[in-house]
């Protein structure tokens, strides 16, 4: 029992000293702004390089950069993609792609529609009679690194890349839509016929749904960021949200804080007369405010991180 007791003594001692050893060790990271004249930064070229790739609506591809830029230690970097019909890369001459997910995988991925954009608006075309079909083309890529809120951290690859043999197809990006579904109609009069039950979220009620739908702005499309204002009339507003229309229980987004089981979450402290944020999260349940007397409500919902979804509502001036 002594040997035990002075075993545990000892192994006690050196690991402590050697916790002691490594807290002395420990250092903030030191950023340095990487050299773009010397960087390894670089980007592969991709496995249907030679290809041909007919892009399409719902399609994606796949573009890997071989490591993060030189910047002194491990940092959350977001990577992009610059799109280019030459390799001289002029302001203003070529779009910055946005990778699906988060933005700091080494490995992205795109969608297709994301670059045929970018090729439309290479010709300058805003609509379909303005757009010329060039059959294939060749796209030139390049990666783009940052630290976001890191003054000097942006890069771009060493190297360049190409699509030889890209078909495109026309398309303009529209703001996205969030759709309110709630309380708000109810009472009212539409066709002579009194409004008793909230306008469900299916396809055929789109356009009445529209009337209620908040947007992403004209210079923001795809910022996941949408606004608007909505009209509760004499109730108190009770509604969740839904990023597309199909059925009751798919695309639904609610009040964080309940049980998922299409109860309302009760906010009693909001009036309408001030400002009221709070958690958006996947679920059937909705907000409420029952002291809420109703009328116009300004709404954002930021979307932009779906971790961490928000929603801020003010009153209509």
């Amino acid at each position: 029992m002594k040997f035990n007791k002075i075993y545990t003594a000892l192994a006690s001692a050196v690991a402590l000293m050697g916790f002691c050893s490594c807290s002395d060790d420990v250092t903030d990271p030191v950023f340095q702004k990487p050299d773009q004249a010397t960087t390894n930064f670089a980007i592969y070229a991709p496995a249907f390089q030679n290809q041909t790739y007919e892009l399409s609506y719902d399609g994606t591809f796949e573009v890997n950069l071989n490591q993060q830029p030189e910047y002194g230690y491990s940092a959350v970097t977001q990577y992009r993609l610059d799109v280019c019909l030459d390799d001289k890369f002029e302001d203003g001459k070529f779009q910055t792609l946005v990778p699906m997910g988060s933005g700091t995988m080494l490995a992205m991925t795109f969608r297709d529609r994301d670059l045929a954009a970018a090729l439309t608006a290479f010709q300058g075309a805003t609509k379909l009679e303005e757009y010329t079909d060039l059959g294939l083309q060749k796209v030139y890529l390049r990666g783009r690194a940052f630290v976001e809120g890191v003054e000097g951290s942006e890069i771009v690859t060493k190297n360049i890349e190409t699509l030889n043999n890209v078909q495109s197809f026309y398309y303009v990006p529209t703001p996205a839509k969030l759709y309110v579904v709630g309380n708000y109609a109810i009472g009212t009069m539409v066709g002579g016929v009194e409004i008793k039950d909230w306008i469900a979220p299916l396809p055929a009620n789109e356009d009445a749904l529209n009337e209620f739908a908040l947007s992403e702005p004209e210079d923001g499309v795809g910022s996941k960021k949408f606004y608007g204002q909505v009209d509760f009339n004499q109730n108190a507003p009770v509604f969740r949200f839904y990023t597309a229309l199909g059925s009751w229980d798919e695309n639904s987004y609610g009040a964080a804080g309940g049980e998922d089981a299409d109860k309302p979450v009760v906010f009693e402290d909001f009036t309408g007369a001030e400002t009221f944020e709070g958690d958006i999260t996947k679920t059937k349940d909705s907000f409420s405010f029952p002291n809420c007397p109703g009328g116009v409500l300004n709404m954002e919902v930021d979307m932009s991180d779906m971790k961490k979804i928000r929603i801020k509502i003010t009153p209509a001036e």
